[in-house]
């Protein structure tokens, strides 16, 4: 069940998660999952290119689907749909977003049972503020991920609230974190050579990651990273990798990196 739901209705080209609710020969009506008391009609037209013998071959009842919103009639309240303007990448696009809508409601529902308050009001005060500034449930989710915590700073949203999403947000972090791992190879033959090592390895460059790094026996050292997400962490650890070669190349330190 969806409890939070955008007011209204779509945009003339949007993008919208449907369940179908009745298939006629011509037609199917479906409902508008992600808003408040809005269904839609599919034609037979637009459920696919080329000539369609069975609509049921494409559309049955209960079935979630992805629609392009293609008409609008507010004073009717009618809504035109086409199934076969959304591309493939496009309905995984939307379907990724829809899990993450999915996983912030349990966010939000996970805060409520905590603080002992109404589902539904748990939605007003959490839900609103991030859509008004994020645009969407999925788009807050998808900025945790990049962000943090940060991503809830300029929200207006009550104390004891804002103190329970931000430890939520911190255990999916935790939980959800992407880890890159790999061994570095040090040498010096220096007489200070230990130092040197200490000194390649000290203040590396963190940059809302965390990197650590261990002692395998020498001359090797585990590194590692921990972030939101790949592309996070990839670019973290080739910032690491460049100011550990670069302090080894200072200090003459031989410099190895494997995966």
């Amino acid at each position: 069940m969806v409890h939070y739901k955008k007011k209204g209705f779509p945009s003339e080209g949007d993008l919208v998660i449907c369940k179908v609710k009745n298939v006629l020969s011509h037609c199917a009506f479906v409902e508008l999952l992600e808003y408040t008391s809005k269904e839609g009609m599919v034609h037979i037209s637009e459920v696919a290119s080329g000539w369609v013998k069975n609509i049921r071959n494409y559309l049955q009842e209960n079935k979630q689907v992805v629609c392009k919103v293609i008409g609008i009639n507010r004073d009717k309240g009618y809504i035109d749909l086409s199934l076969k303007k959304v591309s493939s990448g496009e309905r995984k696009a939307i379907l990724s977003m829809w899990k993450m809508e999915k996983r912030m409601e349990m966010l939000v529902e996970h805060i409520s049972n905590r603080l002992k308050k109404d589902v539904s009001e748990a939605y007003k005060i959490m839900c609103d503020p991030v859509v008004e500034k994020y645009g969407s449930l999925s788009s807050f989710y998808s900025s945790i991920g990049e962000e943090g915590v940060k991503a809830i700073k300029l929200l207006e949203i009550p104390k004891p609230w804002m103190g329970e999403l931000v430890l939520a947000i911190e255990d999916q972090i935790k939980s959800h974190r992407v880890r890159i791992k790999g061994t570095l190879q040090l040498i010096s033959y220096e007489r200070d050579g230990v130092n040197r090592i200490k000194e390649v390895l000290s203040e590396l460059p963190a940059n809302g990651v965390e990197v650590h790094v261990r002692y395998l026996g020498a001359p090797k050292y585990r590194l590692e990273v921990l972030a939101g997400n790949y592309s996070v962490a990839e670019s973290a650890l080739s910032e690491v990798l460049s100011s550990i070669e670069s302090r080894a190349k200072t200090l003459k330190v031989e410099y190895k990196w494997s995966r």
